[in-house]
């Protein structure tokens, strides 16, 4: 079996595992590391990407936020008057608030004591993008079903 080649002098800048793996483990051995070690990045990549993407789907997951929406599509809103229109609590409010803005659809402007919110014309493009990626039908093949 050959081994690998010992690493060069800026071996330093690779990880631990991959400096042993190369004085000890195979060519082939180092690849099947490699590849995994990028496989689980990617899965991470794909964790994250599905984590954030919920998070913006979240803000659309609610009468009140669909509500707050409509109402923000006609332009900015003070808060007071979002609370007024929705008949609920002002710390109800604060949280749908902190709901859409964490999402990235709307955004919040401080003047003095009061807060406006309005819609992100970006963040509602990157929402539409992501439902569009959802929902985009790739194939129409059917399922075989399953062997009995």
């Amino acid at each position: 079996m050959d081994r690998a080649p010992v690493p060069s002098r800026n071996s330093e800048a690779l990880p631990f595992f991959i400096r042993y793996a190369a004085n000890v483990l195979t060519n082939v051995d180092i690849r099947i590391i490699i590849t995994s070690t990028a496989n689980e990045k990617e899965a991470k990549k794909m964790e994250n990407s599905n984590t954030a993407n919920a998070k913006v789907m979240k803000a659309f997951c609610d009468e009140n936020r669909l509500t707050v929406l409509q109402l923000l599509c006609t332009g900015e809103k003070c808060a007071c008057r979002l609370q007024d229109a929705l008949s609920i609590g002002q710390s109800t409010l604060s949280h749908h608030m902190k709901i859409l803005c964490d999402s990235g659809v709307v955004i919040a402007r401080r003047e003095g004591k009061w807060t406006y919110y309005s819609l992100s014309d970006e963040g509602c493009a990157v929402a539409a993008a992501i439902l569009s990626g959802y929902t985009h039908v790739v194939s129409r093949e059917k399922d075989p079903g399953c062997a009995p």
